[in-house]
């Protein structure tokens, strides 16, 4: 049947007003939800008989090889070609996967087997430095294209090490992720092309992979130990990769995520096809997005090289992190298609100069020592003005004596627990107004406070308290850490 087509008409605008309005529909849609619908077809008329193809696809409903073949029918429908028939439906698809899930299946029952002894093992998500902002809908790209002799160069090299070119790409990536991570071992959520070849005309599974870069000290150790773990996971793919993550979630007693993901479509053959480019031109912008992917990191094949991309959930990570962490991966392949030797040379990482410039400023700086410790202004107040408000908080504000009434109540509960002079104490909980008799009250018993919020991923919280080599922990907010 016919598919609806909304076309604006931008002919007879100036250039600026045709670039803020193409500006304003592709943040529209690439931000908004298909109601009751997985696609979406928009054409804008612009001057000089120019136009611009807005598509829009809900990836929940298909994936990147799904979109070539979408995109390929287009064209082929834009020149009047009469599209095969298919004799097999996505229906048909299901309900074979149905049936053959019914039945026994001794390699899906031997991999879950394996991933059930392997789960109580298996390492967090990587958790690059994060603000907050989960719930934003809006996503931004960074990419970086490949030439074709630098991608030429850069395979060459990478297969010369028995390393396949998807692999050199993961390992750099994964690389970025450990420098800026708490742990170089983390869980990393990588979607595998592999439908299960149940008709001709079929032609996802997700894996999980347990990247451990803990002691590669070059790039060449870096892509031999990623391409080892994926064949370790890929050996074990008939139990898919969302079984994985609902077991791992009952075994931990909470969801676990993937907020994290690599996607390689090398292979696949070039994003667009010849039939497509030549109909509908070049793209100009895209991006993708899911809801519960923080960072999702594309290689694909693109006029003859190799688009690398980012798609990074808006406010969520530290600001700056991104930028550095993208830039470190380009540099590293990059570095790596230039020189051979770049390939087993140990590692001098070092921070980007502009994160360098920014903990010089602020160490550099020089002032005057007061001779007080930090609490001794606090009980000076107290002394001073007892009845003043010192804390406001929706739980009940204090005065400067009710502060210091449990301020001292937390000293001598330190003391008894044996908390003397240096002693390092962590402060676990979210940012409310408990910890601040907590931390006046390390301070006060001549101990160190070692903040420790409640959203930090394992592996980091128990990082820090052995690296703070902490005697004691107070428990604010009725919060508990899982160590």
């Amino acid at each position: 049947g016919d598919f609806e087509v909304t076309v604006e008409d931008l002919r007879h605008l100036g250039a600026d007003l045709v670039e803020q309005r193409l500006a304003a529909t592709r943040d529209a849609k690439s931000h908004q939800q298909l109601d009751g619908a997985v696609f979406e077809l928009a054409l804008t008329l612009l001057p000089g008989e120019r136009s611009r193809l807005h598509v829009d696809l809900d990836m929940q409903a298909a994936d990147a090889m799904s979109y070539r073949t979408l995109m390929s029918d287009l064209a082929a429908e834009y020149l009047g070609r009469d599209l095969p028939e298919l004799a097999y439906s996505y229906r048909e698809y299901r309900e074979a996967i149905a049936r053959d899930e019914a039945q026994p299946q001794p390699a899906r029952d031997a991999d879950r087997d394996w991933w059930a002894r392997h789960i109580p093992q298996l390492p967090d998500p990587p958790m690059p430095p994060l603000t907050g902002g989960r719930d934003s809908r809006r996503s931004t790209r960074r990419w970086y294209w490949l030439d074709p002799p630098t991608r030429d160069a850069l395979f060459a090299r990478a297969r010369a090490r028995g390393v396949t070119p998807a692999m050199a790409l993961a390992a750099a990536f994964s690389n970025a992720l450990a420098r800026w991570s708490a742990t170089s071992r983390f869980l990393l959520n990588v979607p595998l092309f592999g439908r299960q070849a149940l008709h001709p005309d079929v032609d996802l599974l997700v894996g999980e992979l347990d990247v451990d870069l803990t002691g590669a000290g070059t790039a060449a150790q870096r892509a031999w130990a990623v391409q080892e773990s994926m064949r370790t996971a890929a050996a074990h793919s008939a139990y898919p990769g969302l079984s994985v993550l609902r077991d791992l979630s009952r075994h931990r007693g909470a969801q676990v995520l993937a907020p994290v993901v690599f996607t390689s479509a090398l292979g696949l053959g070039e994003l667009f096809s010849a039939d497509v480019t030549e109909q509908f031109g070049t793209p100009v912008w895209i991006i993708s997005q899911g809801p519960q992917v923080l960072l999702d990191a594309q290689v694909t094949e693109f006029d003859g090289g190799v688009l690398v991309n980012w798609d990074v959930r808006d406010g969520v990570f530290a600001p700056g992190v991104i930028d550095a962490m993208f830039t470190h991966q380009i540099d590293e392949l990059l570095r790596l298609a230039s020189a051979d030797d770049a390939w087993d040379a140990a590692d001098r990482w070092t921070l980007p100069s502009a994160q360098r410039a920014v903990r010089d400023a602020v160490n550099g700086r020089i002032a005057e020592s007061s001779g007080e410790a930090l609490h001794d202004g606090f009980f000076r107040q107290a002394e001073q003005r007892p009845d003043a408000p010192a804390v406001f908080s929706s739980s009940g504000d204090l005065s400067y004596a009710q502060l210091r009434d449990q301020v001292l109540a937390v000293v001598a509960a330190l003391r008894a627990n044996g908390i003397g002079a240096d002693d390092t104490v962590a402060v676990v909980g979210p940012k409310t107004a408990e910890q601040v008799p907590a931390v006046l009250g390390i301070l006060a018993a001549g101990a160190v406070y070692l903040p420790i919020g409640v959203d930090q991923p394992r592996d980091r919280a128990e990082r820090i308290l052995e690296t703070g080599q902490a005697r004691l922990a107070l428990l604010c907010g009725g919060q508990r850490l899982s160590l």
